[in-house]
This record gives structure tokens, C-alpha cells and sequence, in this order.
């Protein structure tokens, strides 16, 4: 009730009271509900050489369509690979512009990092909407709001691969995956790591056999856009997110 009536407050700073429908979930959206057997992969924090690279040669392998969702400050560093994404048949999402937590920032700041970002992916090549994932997950308050105004799809994920902690291992990163995955689930990779730099070949190896697997059990890996065209979004609350440091294996009990 608390953090709800903080919710509203915050949204008053905009001068309109909330929707009364919307298609999308307001806290985001975890997976879809389709009949279809259609998971979307998605990739955080790029674009990152020689990760990002790598990541596309994979899915290019296997005939493979993905969603990327990039942080501008990445793009400013490294804008060819953000235009190679696109032109080699993925879809580009908006991560904000530095990756900063977007909880209780004022409405400016808030447009600022998603504006800013959404330019670069434009100029990247990206078509049509623009979905958007908040860094570290993180969505409470003025961040959702502000989406749900701007008719913005809020993208979460069903399935985290654990791929940002160095304990996990590639086999954890492939089993974590592999026992959780269903028809339309979202499922969360790394191609990047922003101020870390922490390497991402472990997602890379991890892919390689993910994928094929995936592919063999009858499952056709599409974009978010295209998942979500499949069936009915469907979310959760305002609580889950991405940890600040390692979290548990995702593998392990």
C-alpha cells in the first residue's frame, strides 16, 4: 500500500492520473502467454567488443533473431556494432543511457536517459517500438509511470542465466536455463558489462549449447517483439530485480 500510494505521488509530477488499461503490464513484462513454442533471448549492456561480436556470430550460426537492449553510453563508444545488431536481423531495446538506478529520479532525469538512448538506437537503425529494460531491473515508482504514459513497453524477463556472476560456471549458466525454460519466457544474457568489463565468453560458450538444445526440444528463439505479438504479456510485481553483487547460483538448490 505503501509503495503504491509513493507510485501515484510520484506520478503526480506529470499532471495526469493513472490510465485506466493498458496493454502491458505495469511493473513489466516477464513472459507471454502463447500457445506458440516461441522463447525470446535477450541480451543487457552492450554493445561490448569483442562480446557483442561474438554473441551474433552464435545466433548467426544457428539462424537465431534476438532482442538487444543497449546503454547509450556504449552505443557513443562503439556505434557500428549497435548499427551491425540491426543489420543483421536482431532488434534493438533501450537500457538507458548510463546505467544509472532510475528509482525516484525526478520525470526529467528519467526521459533524459530513455530519450537520449532511444536517439542512438535510431540512428542505429531500429525500427518501430522500443521497449525498454531498466538497469539492474530496478522499476519502482516514477520509472513504470513514466513508461505506461508514453505507451512504452516495460521488459523484464522470466529466466535469468546468472551469466553476471563469475561463480557460475558454463554448465551452470546451460542447466540454469535449460530446467526453466517454457513457452514464452524471457530469458536474460549479458553481451556487455559496462563499468566492470567483466568478460562475457562464458555466455558465449553457453549459447552455443543452449541454443541447439532449445532448437531440438521444438522451441524457435524469436525477438521480444516478436514473442509479444504471440499472445497476452504477463508480469509481476514491483520487487523482483537484478542483484547489486553475485547472486546464488541459479543452477543450485
Amino acid at each position: 500500500m505503501v509503495a503504491l500510494l509513493l507510485l501515484v505521488a510520484h506520478g503526480l509530477w506529470y499532471g495526469a492520473v493513472l490510465p485506466v488499461a493498458h496493454s502491458f503490464p505495469l511493473f513489466g513484462v516477464r513472459r507471454v502467454l502463447t500457445t506458440e513454442p516461441l522463447v525470446a533471448l535477450t541480451f543487457d549492456d552492450g554493445p561490448q567488443s569483442p562480446y557483442t561480436e561474438q554473441v551474433l556470430q552464435v545466433l548467426d550460426r544457428f539462424g537465431v533473431k534476438a532482442t538487444f537492449f543497449e546503454i547509450g553510453q556504449q552505443i557513443d563508444r562503439e556505434p557500428a556494432l549497435a548499427r551491425s545488431v540491426v543489420q543483421r536481423g536482431h532488434e534493438l531495446g533501450n537500457h538507458s543511457y548510463s546505467h544509472r538506478n532510475l528509482i525516484l529520479r525526478w520525470p526529467g532525469e528519467i526521459a533524459a536517459e530513455i530519450l537520449e538512448t532511444d536517439r542512438r538506437l535510431r540512428a542505429a537503425g531500429a525500427e518501430g517500438p522500443i521497449a525498454l529494460r531498466p538497469p539492474l531491473g530496478k522499476r519502482w515508482f516514477g520509472l513504470p509511470y513514466w513508461l505506461w504514459r508514453s505507451g512504452r513497453t516495460l521488459a523484464m524477463w522470466e529466466v535469468d542465466s546468472g551469466d553476471y556472476d563469475p561463480a557460475n560456471s558454463v554448465a551452470d549458466l546451460v542447466q540454469g536455463v535449460l530446467q526453466r525454460v517454457r513457452p514464452g519466457s524471457i530469458v536474460l544474457f549479458h553481451d556487455g558489462s559496462f563499468k566492470t568489463r567483466q568478460p562475457r565468453d562464458r555466455t558465449v560458450a553457453a549459447l552455443g549449447e543452449i541454443i541447439p538444445t532449445l532448437q531440438a526440444r521444438g522451441y524457435r528463439l524469436v525477438t521480444l517483439g516478436e514473442l509479444l505479438r504471440s499472445g497476452k504479456p504477463s508480469g509481476g510485481g514491483p520487487w523482483e530485480s537484478h542483484p547489486l553483487e553475485p547472486g546464488p547460483n541459479p543452477a543450485k538448490p
